[in-house]
């Protein structure tokens, strides 16, 4: 246990001497959120929806299909059609 606070002494030490690594360090974390969120923005917009089109085939005509393409109106961006 006494290692390990004489090694985090010595690096806390070190990195206290070279401020410029210092600063990147906590900067450029900083500036890649920064650039990456502003980058991505519009991939999060709300405004820019995708519609997924599903087409379900019934061949053995059972009951749940027809349900299951009414139930899923509720569903905003995925629109379920069947076929037989």
């Amino acid at each position: 246990m006494i290692k390990i606070f004489y090694i985090l002494k010595k690096e806390f030490l070190v990195m206290g001497r070279d401020v410029h690594s210092l600063a990147v360090l906590f900067i450029m974390p900083v500036a890649f959120i920064l650039i990456m969120s502003m980058a991505m923005r519009d991939l999060f917009e709300t405004h820019a929806v995708m519609q997924i089109k599903i087409l379900l085939v019934n061949r053995d005509k059972s009951d749940p299909v027809p349900g299951l393409c009414q139930g899923s109106g509720k569903i905003g961006n995925l629109f379920l059609s069947s076929y037989g």
